[in-house]
């Protein structure tokens, strides 16, 4: 799993520099976020001096536990978010990202964990398949007829 968790990782970046990049439609929108309990920033943040300690997010399910808070906010700004047309309220609580108040958190866990089961069981651990896929950069995947 932990393989799979950082290849998924590469790709929700991989993925959402492909499909435009990151679209947050408010500059003032944390910085990804997370399952990380802070309210991020606007700037990208400079990554810690060899040595210096480096801060981990909270409250991680799917992503392995060790993941820096930076990379979170990384993977949440630039690859799920773009991904479903969505800002960070969509899922998390505001000011606590940490939080697991709202529903739709643990619905996106869930289509994480799909995503990579997908791609495991059906393209031999190769991402073939993206939240991007079926978003298409929308909240919710069209029906396909």
């Amino acid at each position: 799993m932990r393989r799979n968790s950082t290849l998924l990782i590469g790709l929700l970046v991989v993925g959402a520099v492909a499909c435009g990049g990151s679209k947050s439609k408010t500059p003032e929108s944390p910085a990804g976020g997370g399952e990380t309990g802070e309210t991020g920033g606007g700037a990208a943040e400079t990554p810690p001096a060899p040595g210096e300690p480096v801060e981990l997010a909270k409250n991680l399910q799917v992503l392995p536990k060790d993941t820096p808070l930076a990379q979170v906010k990384e993977i949440m700004k630039n690859g799920v978010a773009p991904s479903l047309g969505v800002e960070c309220k969509f899922c998390h609580v505001e000011n606590d990202f940490a939080a697991d108040d709202n529903p739709k958190k643990n619905v996106a866990r869930d289509m994480m964990r799909m995503v990579m089961e997908v791609n495991e069981k059906h393209f031999k651990g190769q991402w073939a398949v993206l939240c991007f896929t079926c978003h298409q950069g929308k909240e919710k995947p069209e029906v396909l007829k």
